[in-house]
């Protein structure tokens, strides 16, 4: 028990005197945790994106004529891939999306229902979404191997805090 008040619950008080009383490890700790998801959240999101635009090569979905649905696409059911079709975001450099009623016109990716639009990439863009999304889709092997350094760090830095506080304070 007295492990983790030593390590887990380092006070800043305790090397500053008065002022600042609260467990500097658990400010470490809401970063890593912090970090972890966001990690997660942008692995996922570049798997959406791979998978999109893999098969939308894979479909030659690369005019509007030629647009496909996320049903035809085999993708109907991906709610990574709705989501990331929802908001845009870097989609929209290289995805675009037709109303199936009116397949001559472009719309903005976040103005439309995925359930309903067909999509394809923009033909002037076609290279660019092969270099980006062409190497694959990001591993689980490399985020376990960035999480676990993530975990390390938070380590180290719960040992070695008591000694750099210390070192500062005196």
């Amino acid at each position: 028990m007295s492990f983790l008040n030593d390590y887990l619950f380092l006070n800043l008080s305790d090397y500053y005197g008065d002022g600042f009383d609260f467990p500097i490890t658990l400010i470490l700790l809401a970063l890593s945790l912090g970090l972890i998801l966001a990690c997660i959240a942008v692995t996922l999101s570049k798997k959406s994106m791979f998978l999109l635009t893999k098969q939308l090569i894979r479909h030659g979905a690369l005019s509007k004529e030629e647009a496909k649905t996320l049903t035809e696409l085999g993708l109907k059911n991906n709610r990574g891939v709705r989501r990331l079709l929802k908001a845009g975001g870097q989609m929209k450099s290289f995805v675009a999306a037709v109303r199936p009623e009116d397949p001559n016109g472009q719309v903005s990716l976040g103005e439309i229902s995925p359930e309903t639009a067909k999509f394809y990439i923009l033909p002037d863009q076609s290279d660019r979404a092969r270099r980006i999304y062409g190497e694959g889709a990001p591993s689980a092997l490399s985020l376990a191997i960035t999480l676990i350094l993530i975990a390390g760090v938070f380590l180290a830095l719960m040992f070695t805090m008591p000694s750099i506080l210390a070192s500062l304070a005196g």
